[in-house]
């Protein structure tokens, strides 16, 4: 890992929070791919949170 420190884009106004997110919708064969984690009641679209100075080549 490099020297900075992760920093995510985050937005907090009063007892709300909004963190920025990049999220890919992949179909294929009439199929939309989803996932939940195992102790989510949500299903959603593959991605992540974005933070500043991310490398764009990182896996």
């Amino acid at each position: 890992m490099d020297d900075y420190t992760r920093t995510m884009i985050v937005l907090d106004r009063g007892v709300s929070r909004f963190q920025f997110r990049a999220d890919a919708l992949i179909w294929s064969h009439r199929h939309i791919l989803i996932h939940r984690a195992v102790n989510d009641p949500f299903w959603a679209l593959p991605g992540g949170r974005v933070e500043f100075h991310e490398d764009r080549s990182a896996s």
